[in-house]
């Protein structure tokens, strides 16, 4: 009798073994497809970010006429994109992209541009 409830208790850990193992090749798949999403909304952004940039210190530079601006203190729509790029967790290249962008944009419109960066974390 003995014999047969440890056979049994045996089978129920197999069982729940499987379940286990089936469950966390579940979750690791989509930890992988969740990586390959924001590897995705990573490439989209930049695009995104250049035209949101631009349009947004174009609208600025034609209201004023100060040499600075700082995003993350202004309402300009821009910052929302930058919100989602600091959500995303930049890697250092990408911030050198965003500040290569950002040069190239103050360049264009003769301004100097700054990120307040505490105002986009979460």
């Amino acid at each position: 009798m003995a014999a047969w409830i440890w056979f049994g208790l045996f089978v129920l850990a197999m069982v729940l073994l499987v379940s286990m193992a089936v469950r966390f090749n579940r979750l690791s798949d989509e930890r992988d497809l969740l990586e390959h999403r924001i590897f995705a909304a990573r490439n989209q952004l930049f695009p995104l970010l250049d035209n949101e940039l631009y349009r947004s210190i174009k609208i600025w530079r034609k209201k004023n006429n100060a040499r600075m601006l700082t995003l993350g203190g202004t309402l300009l729509e821009a910052e929302r994109v930058l919100r989602v790029f600091y959500w995303l967790k930049p890697n250092q290249e990408e911030e050198r992209e965003l500040s290569k962008l950002l040069g190239k944009l103050g360049a264009k419109f003769d301004a100097d541009i700054t990120i307040q960066r505490k105002n986009f974390s979460s």
